[in-house]
C-alpha cells in the first residue's frame, strides 16, 4: 500500500470508527430485542388492572423470578369465568382456598401450545398426587371463538386433563406485556406469581411451589 494510501485511509479514519461504532450498536440492539420478543411472545393488549401502580412482587423463591419473563408487578383483578365442561359461571373472587393459575392465550400465538401442553402434564401431576385445590384456568384471549372453536383448540395441541373454558374479549382485557402469560393467585385470593412467555412448567421447581402453595393455610 502506497503511502498516500495511507494518509487517505487516515483522513477517513473518524468516519471509518464512526460506521463501525453504528453497526456494534445496532447488532446488539437487534440481539436484546430478539431475546426480549422470545421471552414476551407476541405483544397484545389482553389484561387491565396490571400497571405501574401495583403491588412488587417478592422473588424469594419465586420460579423463573430471575428469567426475563418474571412479572415484577400485578394488581389484584377480578373477572367472570364460564366453564364449558360444566356449564358454570363464577367470578374469580369466588374461588378462593383455591390455588388459581391463569393462563391468557389465542389460537394465533406461536409460543402458547408449548406453554399449554406443559400446563396440561402439570395437571396430570398434580392428578396423580391428588392435589385437588389447584385449578389451572386456560382463557383464549380472542372475540368469536364459540365453544366447538375451543374445543377444536384443545383437540389441535393433544390438550387431555385441563378443564375448557369460554373464550373473553381482548377489549374487556387490557395492558399486559405479551402472550402466552400465566398469573398465580393463592387461596387467599391474591396474586403471588405472574410469567410472560415460555418457562418449564413441566420442572420439579414449578411443581413444588405450586404445591407450596396448596398447602398454605
Amino acid at each position: 500500500m502506497s503511502i498516500s494510501s495511507v494518509l487517505n485511509l487516515l483522513k477517513y479514519k473518524k468516519y471509518i470508527l464512526y460506521c463501525i461504532g453504528f453497526f456494534l450498536i445496532n447488532v446488539t440492539e437487534c440481539s436484546q430485542n430478539t431475546k426480549a420478543n422470545d421471552n414476551t411472545g407476541l405483544i397484545y393488549g389482553i389484561l387491565n388492572k396490571i400497571s405501574e401502580k401495583s403491588g412488587t412482587i417478592s422473588k424469594k423463591n419465586k420460579p423463573f423470578s430471575e428469567q426475563a419473563g418474571y412479572m415484577e408487578k400485578i394488581e389484584n383483578f377480578n373477572m367472570q369465568i364460564s366453564s364449558i365442561d360444566n356449564n358454570v359461571n363464577y367470578k374469580l373472587s369466588e374461588l378462593k382456598n383455591n390455588v388459581i393459575i391463569l393462563f391468557f392465550t389465542t389460537t394465533w400465538c406461536p409460543n402458547c401450545p408449548s406453554v399449554f401442553k406443559d400446563l396440561d402434564i402439570l395437571q396430570e401431576k398434580l392428578n396423580s398426587l391428588k392435589i385437588t385445590n389447584v385449578k389451572i384456568i386456560p382463557l383464549i384471549i380472542e372475540d368469536n371463538i364459540s365453544d366447538n372453536g375451543v374445543s377444536i383448540y384443545y383437540k389441535a395441541n393433544n390438550i387431555n386433563s385441563l378443564q375448557k373454558y369460554k373464550s373473553i374479549s381482548p377489549q374487556t382485557l387490557k395492558n399486559i406485556e405479551g402472550i402466552p402469560t400465566c398469573i398465580i393467585q393463592d387461596k387467599k385470593g391474591q396474586f403471588v406469581w405472574g410469567y410472560v412467555g415460555i418457562a418449564n412448567y413441566q420442572s420439579q421447581e414449578f411443581l413444588n411451589y405450586i404445591i407450596e402453595l396448596s398447602e398454605e393455610k
